[in-house]
């Protein structure tokens, strides 16, 4: 499996990977998020990489992609509403917080409720075959 690079165009005048160059493409496969700066090749940045065996959860947030372990050193400033066009009290790291705890809220009941159904479905059956039996 290896590694999974996840790269991001920088503006909408980026280069498609079609029409770039051998060495160009050359350049962009030697693109990595962990350099001292950051690096573009017509328009392409690498964002992430993944390494196998490694669980790191990514955040979509804004128009940005980036681990969850970075979330708070990278959403520090106050949330924009741009529905209202006013700032809201809270920081976007708040939010983004709350958000994710809501989520997997209503993921964990979910999971409980699938689970008991497969209990009642599972001693449903337990239950035909005995009585079958008889």
């Amino acid at each position: 499996m290896g590694t999974s690079t996840i790269f991001k165009r920088h503006n909408d005048l980026r280069r498609s990977l079609a029409s770039m160059s051998k060495e160009e493409l050359e350049k962009l496969d030697k693109l990595s998020p962990w350099g001292e700066e950051c690096e573009s090749v017509g328009g392409w940045s690498a964002v992430l990489e993944l390494h196998n065996g490694n669980f790191n959860p990514l955040i979509w947030w804004r128009g940005q992609l980036f681990r969850l372990r970075d979330a708070p050193k990278r959403l520090t400033g106050k949330y924009y509403n741009s529905h209202t066009g006013k700032y809201l009290p809270a920081s976007e790291w708040t939010l983004l917080k709350k958000y994710l705890e809501r989520e997997l809220k209503e993921l964990d009941c979910e999971y409980k409720r699938a689970r008991a159904r497969r209990y009642r479905e599972a001693k449903k059956i337990k239950v035909l075959r005995t009585d079958g039996m008889k």
